[in-house]
């Protein structure tokens, strides 16, 4: 498949993103040596908060079953894979999937690999990382996958809201038990933002509102998120707080 690599040397070198180094270490860790790690090994349901991995299962020599499909890579590639088998689609893309599944299975081998979306409406290309796991009775069976997008399109517009000069906030309401608003989370902001705040978006992005600016309350733009008679709604809000 053009634009695809794969690799079975996992280090520094092949990714920067820590979340597949550290998940790639942990399976090292727990992996005997005279063969894989247990899925149980791994507590698969404590593991799903992160929307970024799937979990295969091998249905036989060349048909896997999808048991489970994170969420960012439905929103990602824009469709559910969760109880589908990669023998009811005949694309290249799919076909080389099945091949990494196979070969991470019979050797017995984690397996980098990125390549361009085929499907998808926000991501241009992925990195992935494909760890093999054994089943009750030892036999290697199961695929442990990790998706991470390595460039979305929606980048462009991140540039451009960086351009500018007003500082431009997403925000998503937090709820309290009475459905009123209580404070907002911060999903997104632009460099004036940053500037504004005077850090880092990581230190920024996914905190609340509150704890980064506690007079926002009194803003105009504050009172109204947070005003007794408007309810709560998951509706998210980009606010320009000039």
């Amino acid at each position: 498949m053009q634009g695809t690599t794969v690799s079975a040397d996992i280090s520094p070198e092949c990714t920067a993103n820590a979340d597949v180094l550290r998940l790639y270490w942990r399976w090292r860790e727990q992996h005997p040596a005279t063969g894989l790690p247990f899925l149980r090994s791994f507590n698969i349901d404590e593991m799903w908060c992160s929307g970024d991995l799937m979990l295969v299962e091998m249905k036989g020599q060349d048909d896997f079953c999808y048991l489970r499909y994170g969420a960012n890579i439905v929103l990602a590639s824009g469709f559910d894979m969760t109880g589908k088998h990669t023998r009811d689609f005949n694309s290249d893309t799919d076909r080389f999937f099945t091949q990494c599944y196979r070969r991470s299975i019979d050797q017995c081998q984690a397996l980098y690999t990125t390549n361009v979306a085929a499907h998808a409406t926000l991501v241009t290309a992925w990195e992935r990382l494909l760890l093999p796991l054994a089943d009750e009775r030892g036999s290697a069976r199961y695929v442990l996958g990790y998706n991470r997008p390595l460039s979305f399109k929606h980048q462009l517009l991140t540039h451009v809201l960086d351009a500018t000069g007003d500082i431009i906030i997403a925000l998503e309401p937090v709820s309290q038990n009475d459905g009123h608003g209580q404070g907002c989370t911060v999903l997104s902001i632009n460099l004036a933002a940053e500037q504004f705040f005077g850090r880092r978006r990581a230190d920024i992005i996914g905190h609340n509102l509150l704890a980064l600016m506690p007079q926002w309350h009194s803003t105009p733009w504050g009172m109204a998120l947070t005003s007794e008679r408007a309810p709560y709604t998951d509706q998210r809000i980009v606010t320009n707080s000039r």
